[in-house]
């Protein structure tokens, strides 16, 4: 069997198969899918989660990895006993300074990222879709290049990390 395919077969197994996305996943089964699929690899993860903030119009915030040269949405690691609500409120506040985070909504898509951490972590993300009270003149953190606001007819113009891309085209469904 393909390693990499082992996180999607369990989420086929604990999930519905009629469906794409991931409703009302809780948190702890989340974790406790990445826990079970680093135990069957012997492979450490970090887990992450991201968040898709849309504007008036429904145009999803992208974010320039200035390392990289890839575009995402906002978000990053779940720091060691931090909750998931504090830790997306940490990476908010500090990839947009002066944004604030008023609600963390349901997850809509979970993924494996496609690039190891520290040359050795696997990665797990989770998307929510997050109300954010943003100011109004954003500023970037030095993380991050450039923002843009991106629908369904304008997402091909940039590129878009694998696992952020797939998060992107559910949310503007």
């Amino acid at each position: 069997m393909n390693r990499a395919r082992k996180p999607e077969l369990l989420y086929q197994a604990l999930w519905p198969s009629n469906t794409d996305h991931f409703e009302r996943l809780l948190p702890e089964s989340f974790l406790f899918v990445c826990y079970a699929v680093a135990m069957s690899e012997r492979q450490s993860y970090y887990v992450g989660i991201k968040g898709i903030i849309k504007n008036e119009a429904g145009d999803v915030l992208i974010l320039k990895d200035a390392s990289r040269g890839k575009w995402e949405v906002p978000g990053g690691r779940i720091d060691k006993d931090q909750s998931i609500i504090d830790s997306f409120s940490r990476e908010i506040e500090e990839e947009l300074p002066g944004a604030k985070l008023i609600s963390l909504n349901e997850v809509i898509h979970v993924a494996q990222g496609d690039f190891l951490v520290e040359n050795e972590h696997k990665l797990f993300l989770a998307f929510h879709l997050a109300k954010v009270s943003l100011p109004d003149v954003l500023v970037l953190s030095d993380e991050h290049s450039e923002l843009a606001w991106v629908n369904q007819s304008s997402l091909s113009n940039y590129p878009i990390f694998t696992t952020d891309q797939a998060a992107i085209e559910i949310s503007l469904r």
